[in-house]
């Protein structure tokens, strides 16, 4: 049984699940509650302590705009690992620089990243190949039975994430649970409390264009589930891909 103070990511999909059961997350072809979102983050948060994953323990993430993130986002807070959104955008030097710099323990990425996965240092225990059809991959981490209650608080580390490294070596910053949370709030308020060019309510439907390195999506996974929006996920970019998902999902927020 997860315990957890104040303002944690996790409580966000919690509520989800309580408000919104059946509301939807699309994402390559699937289409998940979040209720069905909720069961799967606590068996891949026990198949991360399984693993050996402890809490303040960096785990990266190299990985497109996928279902998969999205639940390894929650896991992450409800296991109290700390998370890194690998920016795969990086030259593969300065990536491989900050998995090292971060002191990132657990590696999970999609084949398009076992390049960089490879070079990672990481032991191949620790390299979670999320498509790998003969080891450890995402199917495993969704066959792991629910965590043995990690003590979560608001002031507990979350995630981590680099600069882009245009004015040097790639520099990184901690993120609290509290922080993150409060920083994806105000953009819900501001959007939805005031007049501005884009508006947001519950009734939207989101898809994110900006990859989850960057400031997790701008925090739009948080912003849907704390509104109980429909959240659609277009995997790796393709533009033609992309309208077409626009016009079948039809969506506002993008």
């Amino acid at each position: 049984m997860i315990e957890k103070t104040g303002l944690t990511v996790i409580s966000l999909l919690e509520r989800a699940k309580s408000l919104f059961p059946d509301q939807v997350v699309v994402s390559g072809g699937k289409r998940v509650s979040y209720e069905e979102i909720y069961r799967d983050v606590e068996r891949i948060s026990g198949a991360l302590q399984t693993l050996g994953v402890k809490k303040g323990d960096i785990i990266g993430v190299a990985e497109w705009n996928t279902l998969r993130f999205v639940e390894l986002l929650y896991a992450a807070s409800m296991t109290g690992a700390v998370i890194y959104p690998v920016n795969v955008r990086l030259p593969a030097e300065q990536a491989v620089y900050t998995l090292h710099h971060s002191g990132c323990g657990f590696l999970f990425a999609s084949s398009d990243f076992e390049p960089l996965a490879a070079k990672s240092g990481l032991p191949p225990q620790r390299r979670i190949m999320l498509d790998d059809q003969s080891g450890t991959n995402y199917q495993t981490l969704l066959s792991g039975k629910e965590g043995f209650g990690a003590r979560i608080h608001e002031d507990d580390l979350y995630s981590m994430l680099y600069t882009s490294g245009t004015t040097g070596t790639p520099k990184g910053v901690l993120y609290t649970n509290r922080k993150v949370v409060l920083g994806a709030m105000s953009i819900v308020h501001q959007l939805g409390l005031f007049r501005a060019q884009a508006k947001l309510q519950s009734d939207d439907v989101i898809m994110p264009l900006i990859p989850f390195f960057h400031l997790w999506a701008w925090g739009s996974a948080f912003h849907a589930a704390y509104l109980g929006c429909k959240y659609v996920l277009g995997g790796r970019f393709s533009a033609e891909a992309a309208v077409d998902t626009i016009i079948r999902e039809g969506f506002h927020s993008t």
